[in-house]
């Protein structure tokens, strides 16, 4: 549970404890309890916390239950290394401790002596160096020595020693330990969880389905870590993204399934039912219990025992209880539970949960459940569940005989998991297709996922996109006319990151392909194919009507037409110079993947309004959006640390160098517009310090080689560092192409930006 950095997702815990141990060192002793379930970290933290402490002498004593019935065995191994200060004590509690300890005969001690004895010993040794005592497993103990440390625990005020006790949620321990403050162990943030079990895995694992598996384990570290020993990255994945309870790990499992093995015969087969059915209402496994001939007190049986609440939905004491339930029942077992399952949601009405418990239910193939499922992913799609439709599709790809329609389901099920962010798991259903056995549909969706993969991973790949969204689009011709004009814009947006990066195409290759594909057929994809053709093939004037075209179809878009097309809004009112128009269609966009559950594609919004605020809006708001961006990927499970815009952090100060240096890895990975948006940040900064000829020579390559509607933007910098620098004819010919675009959009923005460059061109002419 712990990393380079220490111990993970615990820092208050820590704090905690730190202050219990200073209060110590200066004379003010004190206790805590640590309380948690089995696995929670109560070692770890114990581990972390109290060995070697600066200025302090640790005495340490764990639980073992082959001591457990010994009176005060485990008091003797703790008071060991004190036996010096023994004669300190008044004769009584000398007494009391041999005694007690076995080292001397006498009548049974008194348990107060004892523990005024141990309290005794703590503050002699604390009068030489501070003392922390460090018990673990403390609900192992035997009775006596627990007893004489609560009584300890009670008492430390005025001494130089601490305790600290770890013990499990154990409800004679509590009632002992009564006053005693406590410290409540709960699972690890989603954060930690996720680092835990990837440090745990000799490979990756995909971050979505690694926060899934937290979830599901409620982020318990030894579950976290016993999963990453017992199964490899690519189980793992598909494990975390699957409805089925996880496997518990040996070492909890024996823990839980002791409770649940406690239960009578029927109960236990209940919390299977309830176990695999806890996603359904209380009804459905009310009625599958039924089904198997299940006594209804079984349900009270298993909530009197703590296991369960009888809510809707049923719902565990802890995920791994239902983990354990489920995982230690056989696999003929559990096979007839989903049936039963499955025949309760029929009667029931619940088409979703009878095709999917049915599925659970099959072995080997079956076309009529496989084609089931696809209709509940269908409907799952639809409602914005994308990680249920890439689960559902690869249940039903598993169902379907070999053949183009398995595949096709492969593919699907990709498709969905790219589009929730589980961009690990997109990879690994793809590795699993067949391609030979492709249609061409299928296969152009395939090579469009592969170029999105690389985009979502930033993989040098990236710098293809376009040319492989340009031979999707070949593929979908003639076979979907709609899917082909999406992949030709795909491919437009895919050009956009590498900019001067671009390889496998040209601009004009790809203006010519969307020019073609705008007459496939009618509608708002052809007028923006028009639109950014136009802007790739024409002078800008003859560009503007098709832009405005386009802007006017994008303004009435609906949210699941945002989804398709919003994205593209940013080129489009980017080439207008119209902000307000820009920011209001990103915002849209942003809530309508938020309400489908579409993460990949609110990730890609925020960063494009991250660039954008850069661009035609404050550096503040744009640190807003790349915040936005780094919550969005910690939720899903990715390392958010690596997400920086340069131009902010240009914008902000940061050092020169640091700024180089990411803009240079930018380069590396194909993020061509990257790069280029840090060097004009920094110019800008240049700017700002007076520092006009490195402005200059910052600016002039990037003019010197434009990239479609984004090199205008760089004009009016350009023209104050020329004129500042002394270069005016070079400022006024800039000048005269920003009159010639602002003449032609009649954009606010372009308008005051060209007439503020004239001024400053002429302003340096008049001083001449």
């Amino acid at each position: 549970m712990t990393g380079s950095a220490g111990l993970l997702g615990r820092d208050g815990e820590q704090r905690r404890i730190g202050a219990l141990l200073t209060r110590a060192r200066n004379g003010r002793g004190g206790a805590l309890l640590v309380v948690g379930d089995p696995g929670i970290g109560k070692t770890a933290l114990l581990t972390a916390t109290t060995s070697g402490p600066a200025g302090m002498r640790r005495l340490g004593v764990d639980g073992c239950e082959a001591e457990s019935t010994i009176p005060y065995a485990a008091l003797h191994r703790l008071m060991i290394p004190l036996r010096a200060h023994l004669p300190s004590l008044p004769e009584r509690h000398q007494e009391a401790l041999r005694v007690a300890a076995g080292a001397a005969a006498g009548p049974p001690p008194d348990r107060f002596l004892v523990g005024l004895g141990v309290l005794g010993l703590l503050a002699a040794a604390g009068e030489v160096e501070p003392v922390v005592c460090a018990v673990d497993d403390a609900h192992l103990l035997d009775a006596e020595s627990l007893d004489a440390l609560a009584f300890v625990a009670r008492r430390l005020e005025a001494e130089s020693a601490a305790l600290v006790l770890a013990a499990r949620d154990d409800r004679d321990v509590g009632a002992l330990l009564a006053g005693v403050p406590a410290l409540r162990l709960t699972g690890l943030d989603l954060g930690s969880s996720v680092r835990l079990l990837a440090s745990s895995l000799p490979e990756a694992v995909d971050p979505a389905a690694a926060a899934q598996i937290a979830g599901a384990t409620g982020g318990n570290p030894l579950a976290l870590i016993d999963l990453a020993g017992e199964l490899s990255a690519r189980r793992l994945t598909e494990a975390g993204l699957s409805d089925d309870p996880l496997p518990v790990g040996r070492r909890l499992e024996e823990h839980y399934l002791r409770q649940v093995r406690d239960l009578s015969g029927d109960a236990q087969l209940w919390l299977v039912v309830a176990a695999a059915g806890s996603t359904g209402t209380v009804d459905l496994v009310r009625a599958a219990a039924r089904e198997l001939g299940v006594v209804a007190a079984a349900a009270d049986e298993a909530e009197a025992a703590g296991l369960v609440e009888l809510a809707d939905p049923v719902r565990f004491r802890h995920p791994l209880v239902r983990s354990a339930a489920y995982n230690a029942a056989r696999g003929g077992d559990r096979r007839r539970v989903h049936r039963a399952l499955s025949a309760a949601a029929a009667a029931l009405g619940l088409a979703e949960f009878e095709a999917w418990h049915a599925a659970k239910a099959t072995l080997g193939t079956d076309p009529g459940v496989a084609d089931r499922l696809e209709r509940v992913a269908d409907v799952a799609g639809g409602r914005g569940g994308l990680s249920s439709r890439a689960r559902v599709l690869a249940q039903a790809s598993a169902l379907t005989p070999p053949g183009a329609t398995r595949q096709a389901r492969l593919v699907a099920a990709a498709e969905a998991a790219l589009g929730a962010g589980a961009a690990r798991l997109a990879g690994n259903l793809l590795d699993d297709v067949d391609e030979d056995a492709l249609d061409p549909v299928p296969r152009g969706r395939l090579v469009a996922i592969r170029a999105s993969l690389a985009l979502f991973g930033a993989d040098p790949a990236l710098r293809s996109g376009a040319a492989a969204m340009l031979a999707a689009a070949e593929c979908f011709h003639g076979h979907d006319d709609a899917l082909e004009q999406h992949a030709l814009l795909r491919a437009f947006d895919h050009a956009l990151p590498p900019e001067r990066l671009l390889q496998g195409t040209t601009l004009r290759e790809l203006g010519l392909r969307m020019r073609a594909g705008a007459e496939l057929r009618a509608g708002t994809a052809a007028t923006l194919l028009r639109a950014l053709s136009a802007l790739v093939l024409l002078p800008y004037p003859d560009a503007v009507p098709e832009l405005r075209r386009a802007l006017a179809a994008l303004d009435r878009l609906e949210p699941a037409e945002l989804l398709l097309h919003g994205v593209t809004s940013v080129a489009v009112t980017t080439a207008l110079w119209d902000a307000p128009a820009r920011r209001t269609l990103l915002e849209r966009t942003a809530a309508a993947a938020r309400d489908a559950g579409s993460l990949q594609l609110l990730d890609t919004v925020l960063w494009i309004t991250s660039s954008a605020e850069i661009q035609g809006g404050t550096p503040r708001r744009a640190g807003e959006f790349v915040e936005q961006v780094r919550e969005l990927r910690r939720a899903i499970g990715y390392d958010a640390e690596h997400v920086v815009n340069v131009a902010a952090l240009a914008w902000a100060g940061a050092p020169r160098e640091q700024v180089e240096a990411v803009a240079a890895g930018a380069t590396a990975a194909g993020f061509g517009g990257v790069t280029a948006a840090g060097v004009t940040a920094l110019a800008v900064r240049d700017l700002a310090e007076g520092r006009y000829a490195d402005a200059c020579a910052a600016l002039r390559p990037l003019v010197a080689d434009p990239f479609l509607h984004v090199t205008p933007l760089a004009y009016p910098d350009l023209v104050e560092a020329a004129v500042r620098s002394g270069h005016r004819e070079e400022a006024r010919a800039l000048v005269e192409r920003l009159d010639a675009l602002a003449a032609a959009n009649s954009s606010a923005w372009a308008l005051g930006v060209a007439a503020r460059s004239r001024a400053l061109v002429e302003e340096e002419s008049a001083v001449r």
